[in-house]
């Protein structure tokens, strides 16, 4: 981003919260290594490829058997699917498979129903979420009947259940 592109943007968000917004924003910059070190710990960080958006990552805290998921997993609320596509949902599956396989104790999910705990279900959840979402898009069940489908199988606990 060039210096006038970042001066307009802390303009702007400025202007939106006034006084709540550093005068300078400072922009994320590309780690050196997938692997942070804190406290002599080791977070792996794990390029996780376009999930509920693009370029999505997780973290992964091997001494903690901790995954922070990020937009991966979902815990016990609707998963952002509407502009997904085949594709890209079999992209995402992939990504909450990879991560599954990591066996954590703990998942903490970047969207979630606090009250649910962190829980190493959510991956099949989230799993069982966009199967179930991909069969009803892919019979063509009308916007308000897959809407319908959707939030009945959330209210019923999992859309993994329901598949």
């Amino acid at each position: 981003m060039q210096q006038q592109e970042v001066q307009a943007l802390d303009k702007l968000s400025q202007g939106a919260v006034p006084g709540q917004i550093a005068d300078a924003i400072p922009l994320p910059e590309p780690l050196d290594s997938p692997e942070i070190r804190l406290e002599g710990t080791s977070i792996e960080v794990i390029a996780t490829g376009h999930t509920d958006t693009l370029d999505t990552t997780s973290l992964h805290v091997p001494d903690l058997d901790l995954i922070v998921s990020g937009d991966v997993a979902y815990n016990h609320c609707h998963m952002y699917v509407g502009a997904t596509t085949n594709e890209s949902r079999a992209a995402w599956i992939a990504a909450v498979d990879r991560l599954a396989g990591l066996n954590p104790t703990a998942v903490v999910a970047g969207h979630k129903d606090p009250t649910q705990g962190d829980p190493p279900r959510s991956f099949a959840e989230s799993r069982g979420y966009l199967e179930y979402y991909g069969q009803l898009r892919d019979a063509a069940m009308p916007d308000r009947e897959l809407f319908d489908a959707m939030s009945t199988a959330t209210q019923a606990g999992s859309a993994a259940s329901s598949s």
